[in-house]
Formats: C-alpha cells, structure tokens, sequence
C-alpha cells in the first residue's frame, strides 16, 4: 500500500466515525502543518537576527584569526568585502534565517513527524527512532569535524596569493561555502548508518560489504579529495580516516546481524523439517 493510502487507512478512525479520510482532508493537514512550520521558522529567524554577530564571529574565527601575511585582505581588521550597498542587509538577512531553522529544527521536524506517522507500521517507526538517536550525534561529529580542519584548508588556500595581490573575500560567499562544507561532511558521516538500515531491510548483507573493503577503500580515497576544500594530504585523510572506520564498524554490526538472523531462520526451518519427515 502507498504512504498516502496507509495516511488515510490509519487517520480513518478519528474522521467521521471511521469513514476513509478524503484526500482533501490530507492535503488540508498538509497545509496546517507547513503554516505552522513558518510560522516557527518566523519565530526562530527574528531570534537569529538579534544573535548574528555571535554566530558571524563563531563561523569566520577560522579565517579571520590567521595572520594578515596569510589571508591577505585588505586590512588587519577586515576580512570581508560586500559587493553592493544592500549586500550587508541581505546577508544578515540570510544568516539569520540560517540560524532560525536550526534553533527550531526539533519543532518543525515534529510537525513532519506527526504528519508521516500515522502511515509508518510499528517496526518502521521503531527504525525512524533509532535514526534520528544515532543519526543526529553523527551529522554532529561530522560537522564539527568540518569546522576544525577549515583554518588548514584556508592557509592551503590562501597559499596561492601572490605577494602583489590582495583577497576581496565575498561574505555571501564565505558563508554560503562553509555551510556546504559542513553539510557535506555530515551527511557523508550518515552513510554507515544508511547501510545498516539497508542490512537491516534485508537489501544489503554484510558478508557483502566485507568483499567490497577494497572498492570503498578506492572510493572513499576519491570522495574525500574530490569534496574537502584543500587538496592536501592532511584535509583529505581528515575526513577518509573517520568515514573507513566507521564503514568497517557497520560492517561488523551487518555481519552480527545477519548470523543472528540466520539462526533464527534455521531454527523456524527445523521444525518443518521434522514435520515433512
């Protein structure tokens, strides 16, 4: 059964005493949920805008704290250029909006829960859950792991300047590039979760992800140097390191899974067995 058909099957009994829930009725939820979404993300925006210059100051100390001989931009005290007049409003603007989402994150991320439960089946929401737990301290390292090789990645990169030139270093961009970074890097520390919820699906076994060591080792090696920002060694061992030994962990935690899985299925075989005997 679709997702939309099992919303219905299951929202049915709080909907005129048990009659199939139109789909006008979903998408009339749908609606209330996602002004409410706005609504918090509102809320949270107007908070981010009276804390930017905590949150500008956390996110530039990489590049700005280096020696002026290293970033070389225009001044000691400047480290950033806007381009047009309304640049400066606009990027407070969009920081603050940033900023907003992620202090509301849990409120809206319930408000898409509760609309998307009501179709999960109790082992899927059991899964859901156990995402969420591990997923979340994950994408967390990840990031962080991001933030703290950034000062490495701007000397390296800022190496290239030549003494007769000077950085213009658009804020926008600046922002824009960190927070990709960050994403990237927590999202790539989501895979072995990915996989487990794979094996767990029965789609992926782990015997299969033992064969396949060498492959990811290859592919991480290219992963890590196409997407970290500095193209030295050190940026790029930064995120392969973390991401193998985390690939070899879920591994562990597939093969564990499926010999108990085999047992069991063993044991639910002998009995038939026995019968046919």
């Amino acid at each position: 059964m679709s997702l939309l058909g099992r919303m219905r099957q299951r929202r049915s009994a709080r909907f005129a005493g048990g009659a199939a829930m139109p789909l006008l009725a979903h998408l009339a939820e749908l609606r209330q949920r996602l002004v409410r979404i706005a609504l918090i993300v509102a809320v949270g925006t107007v908070a981010g805008y009276y804390l930017f210059h905590p949150v500008f100051d956390f996110l530039t100390e990489p590049l700005c704290d280096l020696p002026l001989e290293v970033r070389k931009t225009l001044g000691s005290e400047t480290c950033f250029v806007f381009h047009d007049i309304t640049g400066a409003f606009a990027f407070r603007l969009k920081l603050a909006v940033i900023i907003g989402v992620v202090l509301t994150a849990p409120l809206w991320l319930y408000h898409l829960w509760a609309f998307l439960a009501p179709a999960l089946h109790s082992r899927e929401r059991r899964w859901a859950y156990g995402f969420v737990a591990v997923g979340t301290p994950l994408f967390l390292l990840g990031a962080a792991l991001a933030f703290t090789i950034l000062r490495r990645a701007f000397e390296f990169l800022l190496g290239f300047t030549p003494d007769s030139a000077s950085n213009l270093i658009d804020a926008n961009t600046y922002v824009t590039w960190v927070a990709m970074l960050i994403l990237i890097f927590g999202i790539s520390f989501e895979a072995p979760l990915i996989i487990i919820l794979l094996n767990q699906a029965g789609v992926l076994r782990g015997s299969t992800l033992t064969r396949s060591r060498r492959m990811v080792l290859v592919g991480l090696a290219v992963y890590s140097a196409l997407v970290t920002p500095g193209q030295d060694a050190s940026t790029m061992v930064a995120l392969f390191v973390p991401m193998y030994v985390l690939y070899e962990l879920s591994a562990a935690l597939c093969r564990l899974h499926d010999r108990r899985e085999d047992r069991r299925a063993a044991a639910l075989a002998q009995p038939e067995k026995l019968d046919q005997t």
